[in-house]
């Protein structure tokens, strides 16, 4: 099976990709299927097979095409179903999926958490926080949305003076997710993460949010 231009044997394509190989006879019987790589016996010389399958996807992956590919170890690019004349004792067939996959996308949430401790008046919108990478994410006080997988840059800005910032933390489905020292953070395909990021007001003259 190719997909978007990866090559996979049965059994190690990505989850949800599937194909059920079939086979008619012998003797005339009607297709039945038939595991990958196992030679199917009770032929006899000259008799023919039809070769098929069925295929299940997932919603973002449509089929390109289906074909043999190769026949007794000669190439071939003859779409399924294929009739194969089985005229020696052992006739090998390949067959190749072509899939084309939109690519899945990963979700992120940014929040910004204000704690006023010391007289400080700030709210989350005083800062603007952005997510930068394969795509960009921002907005006051925090955002969400869909965003390509890859790294991204975590960053706030605008936020009035006299407060602290903790460092970013991510958190997924299954836990926290590593962020650098840089403040950088990688989305898998299908993953979804909050980032936050929290500021905190300094002991002494109240600070003022930025007008």
């Amino acid at each position: 099976m190719t997909t978007d231009a990866t090559s996979y044997a049965e059994g190690a394509q990505p989850g949800g990709d599937e194909a059920t190989l079939t086979l008619t006879g012998p003797d005339g019987a009607s297709a039945t299927a038939q595991p990958w790589g196992t030679p199917r016996p009770g032929y006899a010389p000259g008799d023919t097979a039809t070769v098929d399958e069925e295929t299940t996807l997932p919603d973002r992956c449509t089929l390109a095409s289906r074909q043999v590919t190769e026949v007794n170890g000669d190439p071939a690019t003859d779409d399924l179903p294929f009739r194969a004349t089985l005229d020696r004792e052992h006739t090998r067939l390949t067959v190749t999926n072509t899939v084309t996959c939109e690519e899945e996308q990963a979700h992120l949430r940014l929040v910004k958490k204000v704690v006023n401790r010391h007289g400080g008046t700030a709210t989350p919108s005083d800062w603007q926080l952005t997510a930068t990478g394969p795509d960009q994410l921002g907005g006051p006080g925090g955002a969400e949305g869909e965003v390509a997988p890859g790294t991204y840059q975590l960053a706030e800005s605008d936020g009035p003076e006299g407060y602290d910032a903790s460092g970013w933390s991510c958190v997924g489905e299954n836990g926290p997710i590593p962020v650098t020292d840089e403040d950088e953070v990688t989305l898998a395909a299908g993953q979804r993460a909050t980032c936050t990021v929290t500021n905190t007001d300094r002991e002494g003259p109240s600070p003022s949010p930025t007008p």
